[in-house]
């Protein structure tokens, strides 16, 4: 009986290959794409930060590689935030804001998968008080 259980735990593990190999071969396309867009934009843009995320929500979602996540969504929020700072047009630097709500969600889910409770419910309550503002704005210019 033995060894057809351990015929049936290898089974799964081959039906995952292509799934991984499919999973590597998109962040190593990101990457690349990264390091093409860095190279054109330099290393403060929107569309860094974009790949950046891209690249963080694949390592939490598809690898399960926490660190790697958090690494790419806090490097992101740096861009983000140089690129807000750097903007003159307010609209633009509204854009961005909301962008980097959305990164710190992404950054509490992160911290959530880890069991670090209290630094994903800091993000979380960051990224709400930044949606809350634009919903204050929303309502005063009505």
């Amino acid at each position: 009986m033995q060894p057809q259980e351990h015929q049936h735990h290898q089974q799964p593990h081959h039906h995952q290959k292509p799934y991984h190999h499919a999973a590597r071969s998109f962040l190593q396309k990101h990457l690349a794409e990264l390091s093409e867009v860095k190279a054109r934009r330099g290393e403060i843009h929107l569309e860094v930060a974009d790949i950046l995320n891209i690249i963080g929500l694949s390592h939490h979602h598809v690898s399960g590689d926490q660190d790697e996540a958090l690494r790419f969504h806090k490097e992101a929020l740096h861009v983000l935030k140089c690129c807000m700072d750097s903007s003159s047009e307010q609209n633009k630097k509204a854009s961005i804001l909301k962008i980097i709500a959305v990164t710190l969600t992404d950054v509490g889910n992160v911290y959530s998968k880890r069991g670090e409770y209290n630094k994903a419910l800091a993000s979380y309550e960051e990224s709400l008080c930044i949606f809350q503002n634009f919903g204050d704005k929303q309502e005063a210019s009505s």
